[in-house]
């Protein structure tokens, strides 16, 4: 009987994150490094999508996290 994994290492755990869940990580950790300053708007939708070279229903799945 297999026992269970007691953790996953980190490479495992960022595979297990949809691309939604990686691309807010990474805007996520610009917010807080500065590069997108509080209050200010975010990119435009069309610079992400083009960035991260997603769909536009990603990017707007992004937005919502």
């Amino acid at each position: 009987m297999a026992r269970p994994v007691a953790h996953l290492s980190r490479l495992a755990a960022e595979r297990a994150m949809s691309s939604h869940d990686q691309i807010a990580a990474i805007l996520g950790t610009e917010i807080l490094k500065g590069i997108h300053q509080p209050g200010a708007n975010m990119p435009p939708e069309a610079e992400l999508i083009e960035r991260f070279q997603i769909s536009r229903t990603v990017m707007r799945e992004v937005m919502r996290r």
